[in-house]
């Protein structure tokens, strides 16, 4: 097959397109948000819809071309990747600059939650094909979900000043600002919109075009590359949490976009089109996801944090998943 793109070439697709989801995203939420604000949404309503969808727009949008595209598999890669990513790197790096204390509640019911969900993802893939019936199954999960966050922040406080946080990581003071104007977060909201369209568009285009010179399946550059990329937003979000000793929101922070994007991302993509999903995801991707899923519990149950040490750990971790990925398939 001709190649379509040169390797230099299709790099700067994928380096621009990671720039344009990104700062598409930080533009989204904050349009948004202020909309939504605008409009009576409460903060902390925004912060468990708005402000969780928006970090992982850059997934979804990046994810939906490929499976349109035919490319399904690079979608099914940046989901997977993705959340391996955010456990390993984004908790990793935030252990790093400072130990991260976990509340007893995220080791209790929401790490729990993301791994149950992760084996729910892994269910429809067992077959290697996730179907329109099984994307239609996962975004009815999304729904669930945020739904329980709702109630759950009507319960809890902790939770409410969680979502607030998070908000105020993304630029949003919308307790202050409560009559935001609408006519430039309208823009903000459309600039976003389409920063994000256009820069998934690169992104996946690049990295097909990387992937076919590599000589290497579609799968193996979405879990690398691509999943690096879109997760840009939750890696700055989380690192100024940390910086400003908001070590919680980091957390809190991967777990909802895991969730978003096994539930949400894979959930849409799957229904745009139906996606074939390889051996080599089964035998080393999936696992791999299913792994950290499950190996983060008990990281973060020995003395409620997660320490310098374990934070070095994770990084090893990816960085050996992610040559993993590329020897396996040389071999």
């Amino acid at each position: 097959m001709p190649h379509a793109l040169s390797p230099s070439l299709a790099l700067l697709l994928v380096i621009v397109g990671v720039a344009l989801t990104y700062f598409g995203a930080e533009l989204l939420i904050r349009g948004a948000a202020r909309l939504a604000r605008r409009f009576g949404m409460s903060p902390f309503v925004i912060g468990v819809t708005v402000v969780a969808f928006g970090t992982s727009a850059p997934e979804l949008f990046a994810s939906v071309r490929a499976s349109l595209e035919g490319a399904g598999e690079l979608g099914v890669g940046n989901v997977v990747g993705s959340n391996i990513a955010n456990i390993c790197l984004i908790l990793g790096i935030g252990a790093l600059l400072a130990p991260i204390a976990v509340n007893s509640l995220v080791i209790k019911r929401d790490a729990p939650i993301m791994c149950g969900i992760s084996l729910l993802a892994a269910v429809t893939m067992l077959d290697q094909r996730i179907t329109r019936f099984d994307g239609a199954l996962l975004l009815a999960g999304i729904v669930a979900y945020v739904c329980f966050n709702y109630w759950r922040g009507l319960k809890d406080p902790k939770t409410r000043e969680q979502a607030l946080e998070l908000e105020h990581e993304h630029g949003l003071q919308l307790e202050k600002n409560i009559h935001p104007r609408l006519l430039p977060n309208l823009l903000f909201t459309i600039i976003g919109l389409v920063g994000l369209t256009g820069g998934a568009a690169l992104l996946v285009d690049g990295s097909v075009d990387l992937a076919r010179w590599a000589g290497v399946p579609e799968i193996v550059i979405g879990a690398t590359i691509v999943a690096f990329g879109t997760s840009v937003p939750e890696l700055a979000a989380s690192i100024q949490a940390a910086r400003k000793g908001h070590a919680d929101i980091a957390i809190g922070n991967v777990l909802g976009s895991n969730v978003f994007n096994l539930l949400c991302v894979l959930g849409a993509a799957a229904l745009a089109r139906p996606i074939t999903v390889t051996a080599h995801t089964l035998k080393w991707h999936l696992p791999a996801m299913l792994l950290v899923s499950i190996l983060i519990i008990p990281i973060m149950g020995s003395g409620r944090r997660i320490a310098r040490v374990e934070g070095t750990l994770l990084l090893l971790a990816y960085f050996a998943y992610a040559v993993g990925a590329y020897v396996l398939r040389l071999a």
